[in-house]
């Protein structure tokens, strides 16, 4: 017998018949029919991906990862420059330092090395939002923190500081809390911690002469770097690629929006009243363009 087997994949279904042909190629009638349905693939309740879950705790673990990576480097870096000691029970010592008191004051006056090494620990463990996105910026009205970012940088213009650090001693001073939560309606941005690290550097620096210039940029670097998002990439083009690697222009590009439309215009066709399917003419498709 000559057949032919049709299907319809959707999301969640496959829908299948088996047409029988005659001599000449033309279905004669339905052998069988039938559909399988699959699992949603979705979550009943608020209809995410499966996966999102697991995507989720994996870019924690990464993000848990990357952390503590940055903070090992830093500590080590601290070490080196003599900002911390080297043996690990003097180093738990300086976890009982009022690191905010000496946070604000590291910005004007002299503290010690091992105070000094305890306040940008600190500040490594805390510096802030930074956004990836392109063509934004952090301040952008649409993104849902910005008011948060606002208020922190009018209560550091009102109250006349020039750190994060000052302004959070003063909030702690005055027993409020000073973390950056909703609650308390603030948020940390990582240009102001950038900042307030390049005060306490210039401050300090005078009096810690042995550090030179080259080992505060690299702790500066180790502190405040972060991955750049992956670029997307294109894939090959299978017309203008067979001489040499090419790659396809991307969707967003006026080049393929002109080709999309016009490969939808020469695709769309109509049935007629005997229910055969006709191309349109180029008259047609030109009067649609």
């Amino acid at each position: 017998m000559q057949y032919t087997l049709g299907l319809d994949i959707g999301t969640n279904s496959i829908g299948w018949a088996i047409l029988e042909l005659d001599a000449e190629g033309n279905p004669a009638k339905i052998e069988k029919l039938g559909s399988r349905i699959f699992s949603d693939g979705r979550n009943p309740k608020d209809q995410t991906t499966l996966a999102a879950k697991r995507r989720q705790k994996r870019h924690e673990r990464r993000r848990r990862d990357r952390f503590k990576q940055r903070k090992k480097l830093v500590l080590n870096q601290l070490v080196k420059m003599g900002l911390f000691p080297i043996n690990p029970l003097e180093q738990q010592e300086l976890k009982s330092l009022d690191v905010l008191t000496f946070r604000a004051k590291a910005a004007s006056d002299k503290i010690s090395a091992h105070e000094l090494g305890r306040v940008l620990c600190y500040l490594n463990l805390r510096r802030g939002f930074k956004s990836n996105r392109k063509g934004g910026s952090e301040e952008d009205k649409s993104n849902k923190i910005s008011e948060r970012i606002k208020k922190l940088q009018d209560g550091l213009k009102e109250k006349n500081f020039d750190t994060v650090g000052q302004y959070l001693n003063d909030r702690y001073k005055k027993g409020l809390s000073t973390k950056a939560t909703i609650e308390n309606d603030f948020h940390l941005l990582r240009g102001l911690i950038e900042t307030e690290f390049d005060i306490i550097v210039k401050t300090q620096q005078k009096h810690h002469k042995n550090i030179t210039d080259k080992d505060w940029a690299t702790l500066r670097g180790k502190m405040f770097h972060q991955r750049p998002l992956k670029p997307v990439e294109t894939g090959a083009c299978s017309i203008y690629g067979q001489d040499g690697v090419s790659f396809r222009t991307y969707k967003y590009m006026p080049s393929f929006e002109y080709y999309r439309f016009l490969t939808e215009l020469f695709n769309l066709s109509y049935q007629d009243v005997d229910f055969k399917s006709n191309s349109l003419s180029i008259e047609q498709i030109f009067k649609v363009f």
